[in-house]
């Protein structure tokens, strides 16, 4: 009888996780994952099923790991700095990650402008993600406008869309340019926009 093996789950989900980051989800191989999780073919199929289930996995683990943590240190912060230091905590995340060879962009931006219509399930997830962000921001908005720091009138959610928008598009670009300066004009020109100063 064979003997019973045990696998730390949570661990081989953030290896599957930093594997399918760091390769994307079409340059990822079962081959890749085996090297990255130390555990043969067999052995992942056993406890993942597919590789479709390895990308949710570490789609889901992203999204808990890394997504809902910075939506709770940042924007449920009950401080309107807190919007800046979200998308500049991002900025300096992937900026570090790039000086040491890791995978440097963010994981929902990656995913979205990789992943087919046919993987119905990770695009799902990949929009929860963004839905999850702009919902954070939506409550930073109310915050603010109760305190009066936005004083744009236009709606919360479109406002918050708005803050959505340009993080995403500063996680798909800032990998390319890599610079931290207009990065940082970036962000203080939208949130200025945001609230109501921009000229």
């Amino acid at each position: 009888m064979g003997r019973k093996k045990n696998y730390n789950i949570e661990d081989l989900r953030l290896r599957l996780m930093a594997e399918f980051w760091q390769r994307g989800a079409s340059g990822t191989s079962v081959r890749s994952l085996q090297a990255a999780t130390g555990l043969n073919a067999g052995s992942l199929y056993h406890v993942f099923s597919n590789q479709e289930s390895m990308l949710e996995q570490s789609i889901a683990t992203y999204l808990e790991e890394v997504v809902a943590r910075r939506i709770r240190s940042h924007l449920f912060s009950g401080d309107w700095g807190g919007v800046r230091s979200f998308f500049m905590s991002a900025v300096e995340e992937i900026l570090l990650s790039q000086e040491q060879s890791q995978p440097s962009t963010c994981f929902l931006a990656k995913l979205s402008t990789e992943l087919s219509r046919q993987e119905r399930r990770s695009l799902e997830q990949v929009r929860t993600g963004f839905q999850a962000i702009t919902n954070g921001f939506c409550h930073a908005i109310e915050v603010a406008k109760k305190n009066g720091e936005v004083k744009n009138p236009r709606p919360t959610q479109l406002l918050a869309w708005r803050l959505t928008q340009s993080f995403y598009g500063l996680m798909t670009l800032l990998p390319a340019c890599n610079d931290v300066e207009l990065a940082a004009q970036l962000v203080e020109e939208t949130i200025s926009e945001v609230e109501g100063n921009a000229q």
